[in-house]
């Protein structure tokens, strides 16, 4: 159709004008003048695809010394390269966002609107933006457990998980709105 014609147009021409290297060096000064440092991105997978087919990117991409045969390639290390940074996280998994009982209905669990640039510590001493606690005294993150059940004549299987995630600095990240269609 021809609006389907239309949006592949625009699609086409952004892929040689806009410029996520750019967005995130913005993102990484405003982050410095909050006294964070960004150590990680976080991109969704559509965006990530999307990105390796960019010229900017690309033209990036060889001044970080990644070779023009694989440029279409680029994994989430060789991309943290590109960015200047130690990580890069691409975010693949979707989940089913139907109400019970309804058909099933899958959503990305990170969402193609935003790309997250940030500081990411190893332990609460170090900061960062985020952690997810686990309570030890109910065993690890994931416990998984089976009895059986006779009066079903079942095995039951169940995964239980006691976690909180906690934002401890709203300083240390930044998110860029994309305009992902």
């Amino acid at each position: 159709s021809l609006r389907r014609q239309r949006q592949m147009c625009i699609r086409d021409s952004n892929i040689a004008t806009f410029d996520v290297g750019a967005d995130v060096d913005d993102a990484k000064d405003r982050l410095i003048s909050k006294g964070e440092t960004a150590n990680t991105v976080v991109l969704p997978y559509q965006v990530a695809t999307r990105l390796r087919a960019s010229t900017k990117f690309q033209n990036r991409a060889r001044g970080a010394g990644v070779s023009s045969d694989s440029i279409l390639n680029l994994d989430a290390s060789a991309m943290a390269d590109v960015f200047g940074v130690d990580r890069v996280l691409i975010g693949r998994a979707a989940y089913d966002s139907a109400l019970e009982g309804l058909a099933f209905s899958s959503s990305n669990i990170w969402s193609n609107a935003s790309i997250w640039v940030g500081n990411v510590g190893t332990s609460l001493l170090d900061g960062g933006a985020a952690y997810t606690l686990n309570w030890s005294q109910y065993g690890s993150v994931l416990n998984v457990e089976s009895y059986r059940d006779e009066p079903i004549k079942s095995d039951i299987i169940r995964a239980a998980h006691s976690t909180a995630e906690k934002v401890v600095n709203a300083a240390a990240g930044e998110i860029i709105t994309t305009q992902y269609a």
